[in-house]
């Protein structure tokens, strides 16, 4: 049986922020170097929050070492800086502390590239939506908006 992780760190910035940051790479692919990938799903807003599925990969194209869902969590302004939340699981059977530590890893380095503006390279994914026709990102457009 597949253990559940969670973990939660401050993020770098803003709601508003990571919310163009994560619509602009919404199913991407990001290389993070030769063995291991973020790969992000379509974000959903609502008005505190927003929600990605994200997957981490690390050589393995079949079995994702993390899988799950990181949520962004507006304070009590929308101008502060977010928590950021990662609840999930391991397909590849990580050891708790493993998962834990590469979660964190995942979390730190999301924080890292919304708080740069950009990101390493990224690729489409078909798995993350082209081959369901979805369009290309427009960073100025929400994807979907949750009462």
């Amino acid at each position: 049986m597949l253990e559940g992780i969670r973990i939660e760190v401050e993020g770098p910035s803003d709601l508003p922020r990571m919310q163009e940051w994560l619509s602009r790479h919404r199913g991407q692919t990001l290389e993070l170097d030769r063995a291991r990938q973020l790969e992000f799903g379509v974000p959903i807003s609502a008005a505190r929050a927003v929600l990605v599925a994200v997957t981490l990969q690390n050589g393995d194209a079949t079995t994702a070492q993390l899988g799950g869902v990181v949520r962004a969590i507006a304070n009590r302004s929308l101008g502060e800086p977010v928590r950021l939340v990662f609840e999930g699981r391991s397909p590849a059977h990580l050891q708790p502390e493993d998962a834990e530590t590469a979660a964190s890893e995942l979390l730190g380095t999301i924080s890292r590239l919304v708080a740069e503006g950009g990101s390493p390279q990224a690729r489409a994914s078909a798995r993350a939506g082209r081959k369901e026709g979805l369009p290309p990102s427009n960073k100025d457009e929400p994807v979907a908006e949750v009462a």
